[in-house]
């Protein structure tokens, strides 16, 4: 019973985690189940309705997804009845269709409730996790609709920095999904009072100077504000685009805490990417554990591994047991791992491993680059012919950045050297 219990646990998880999210409706549906403590219970769905129309328009983000002109009908003076129906006619079918090859609700007549089958002793378990994945979904869902009005007269959106041809950019919602923001070259004003001319396109600014001059600066301003990481895959920062009166102004997101236009210190950098603490469902499945490599006292060895220090989310692989993330510093395997980049790591299987690019615990021969305690390198064996047959001579650590040069370790050098595992991707 219990080893069923938990192969349904991980299949809602991944549910959770993976069902798409135009609109926040379905987790709203969840979140007002948990909040009512209905979860496991009948649910009459007029009364649920009602519930859920109060939770909606009293959310300053998600009252927006009941506004515009696409909407069958009236949501704020649509009577409880017709509200109702409407509600049972989207979300609630919608979480009676097959996701991940089951299905999570049922309905009968009036009545909704869920069909997993939970022992009662772990319902409380199994509802405390469901509303951990549930904020998570709505909070990123609630960044990624960041065009608000403020007040009379002001109305702010985000825009991601990411990368074209190895230059930071900003990436901006399409003008059909955010009809308010500005298109077109636009007098923004940044922190410090300088005014820069920013030329918004349908999804995308990748060009921005200051007033008068026509040499584009928008990657320079953008690692000024977030340092040299900005855009790099795996990284997450935002600049926020305020109108106050007609007057539009740029400035880099907070990050931590740090002040609005003010340079955003390493540190900084790191923890926006690197939580403490994940979901036990997220983890070693939208998210890798993180090691420090600079930490010396942090070795692998027979005892086993360092402490993770976080976890790092990983959208572009899938993540599992054993993989690992880590900072890589350094040019040497430039332009496959560019420098200061977050990488995934797998356990490396037995067997040959040429080829292969591997993360390697040194404590004798270092990486001359940076004196490095750990480095990535592409591993090559030399060998020759005995009378015993094929043996090593040395192993050849190879750079993939031509400007640098081979590490040779030889037989009796190999026993210093620990191989840790095998470079996947840069996380992004």
């Amino acid at each position: 019973m219990e080893q069923k219990a938990a192969s349904q646990f991980d299949k809602w998880f991944t549910t959770l985690e993976t069902t798409s999210l135009n609109k926040s409706y379905k987790m709203v549906v969840l979140r007002v189940l948990l909040d009512s403590g209905q979860f496991f219970a009948d649910v009459d769905l007029f009364e649920f309705a009602k519930q859920c129309r109060v939770f909606m328009q009293s959310h300053d983000v998600m009252r927006r997804d009941l506004t515009g002109t696409n909407h069958a009908i009236d949501h704020v003076k649509a009577p409880d009845q017709e509200w109702a129906d409407w509600w049972i006619r989207w979300p609630i079918d919608r979480w009676l269709d097959s996701q991940n090859e089951s299905v999570w609700f049922t309905r009968s007549g009036n009545t909704f409730r869920s069909t997993i089958d939970c022992p009662d002793h772990l319902k409380p378990t199994m509802e405390s996790l469901t509303e951990e994945l549930v904020d998570w979904r709505l909070a990123a869902y609630v960044r990624s609709r960041r065009l608000t009005a403020m007040g009379e007269g002001v109305l702010n959106f985000e825009a991601k920095v990411t990368h074209s041809n190895g230059r930071p950019i900003l990436f901006l919602r399409d003008t059909s999904k955010m009809p308010n923001r500005p298109v077109g070259p636009t007098l923004m004003l940044l922190p410090n009072g300088d005014q820069w001319d920013f030329k918004m396109v349908k999804v995308a600014c990748n060009v921005a100077a200051p007033k008068d001059e026509k040499t584009n600066q928008l990657g320079r301003l953008l690692q000024e504000w977030f340092g040299p990481n900005a855009g790099l895959p795996g990284t997450d920062f935002r600049v926020l685009f305020t109108n106050q009166t007609g007057q539009w102004h740029v400035a880099p997101c907070p990050v931590d805490g740090a002040t609005v236009g003010n340079p955003i210190e390493p540190a900084e950098l790191e923890s926006r990417l690197v939580v403490p603490n994940v979901p036990n469902a997220a983890k070693f499945n939208t998210h890798a554990p993180v090691f420090d490599l600079s930490v010396a006292a942090g070795e692998w060895g027979p005892e086993g591994v360092p402490k993770e220090i976080g976890w790092i989310q990983v959208t572009n692989r899938a993540v599992s047991e054993g993989m690992f993330a880590a900072r890589v510093t350094g040019h040497s395997m430039e332009s496959t791992i560019p420098s200061d980049s977050w990488c995934l790591f797998r356990p490396i299987n037995p067997g040959s491993r040429e080829g292969k690019l591997i993360l390697v615990q040194v404590n004798k021969h270092t990486d001359p680059e940076d004196g490095g305690r750990y480095m990535i390198k592409r591993y090559h064996p030399i060998k020759r012919v005995s009378e015993d047959g094929w043996r090593h001579e040395t192993i050849e650590l190879q750079p993939l950045n031509s400007e640098y040069k081979s590490i040779h370790v030889t037989n009796e050098q190999a026993d210093d050297l620990r191989v840790i595992g095998e470079f996947v991707c840069v996380i992004g």
